[in-house]
């Protein structure tokens, strides 16, 4: 199951594939960039895509938002579509561990942030937070997380998002790198991926209230 569609997250799948025979299941919106790996370089070019992609892999299983996925025994998981980060992320809940795996949907403060849809991640990021239950969080950019802490990284993530939205209005006229200097990212270069997650503060129609 890929938690999106970026070339980081899916660049050994077509190897596994090969090897394996398993099936590859995504949410809908990321289904294009999967099997197209051309134009996911052509609308989001990053440096060493080629070094981070095997190439495009057939999406097997086409995922929705409230799919349960029937893993055995007692065992199953649950499709949160969390959009944001990427159009078709999705975040995961294993039961009955009650496990969530966000892959990057839930940004790590002091870390690079990295999103294309500011309103989409904040409310991805609170329909997170109204997932009950969950003991373990497993992140792709954090140490796992326990218990009541879950809640609390969910809500800094919020918080952060918010805090780059007031930095990103109040000093994108004077640079990227006072953006970045401002929300204590000093010396982080002003790469593409930055660029495009600041731009995305930036458009008319981002609402965070």
């Amino acid at each position: 199951m890929q938690t999106h569609s970026h070339a980081d997250h899916i660049g050994a799948t077509p190897v596994i594939k090969e090897l394996t025979g398993c099936e590859v299941a995504a949410h809908r919106n990321a289904v294009g960039w999967i099997e197209n790996s051309d134009v996911q370089f052509r609308e989001r070019p990053i440096p060493n895509f080629d070094a981070l992609t095997g190439g495009p892999v057939k999406v097997d299983r086409v995922l929705e938002d409230g799919d349960v996925i029937d893993l055995g025994e007692v065992m199953s998981i649950r499709v949160i579509h969390t959009p944001g980060h990427s159009n078709g992320s999705i975040s995961l809940v294993l039961s009955p561990d009650n496990v969530l795996f966000s892959g990057d949907s839930i940004p790590l403060p002091g870390d690079i942030p990295i999103y294309d849809n500011v309103a989409e991640v904040i409310s991805s990021l609170r329909k997170l937070r109204e997932t009950g239950g969950v003991k373990l969080l497993l992140s792709s950019w954090d140490d796992p997380v326990k218990g009541d802490d879950v809640y609390k990284a969910i809500d800094e993530g919020i918080d952060y998002v918010k805090r780059i939205h007031e930095v990103v209005l109040g000093f994108s006229s004077v640079s990227w790198e006072k953006v970045l200097e401002e929300i204590g990212l000093e010396g982080v270069p002003v790469n593409p991926l930055v660029v495009r997650t600041f731009e995305a503060h930036l458009k008319e129609d981002v609402d965070i209230s």
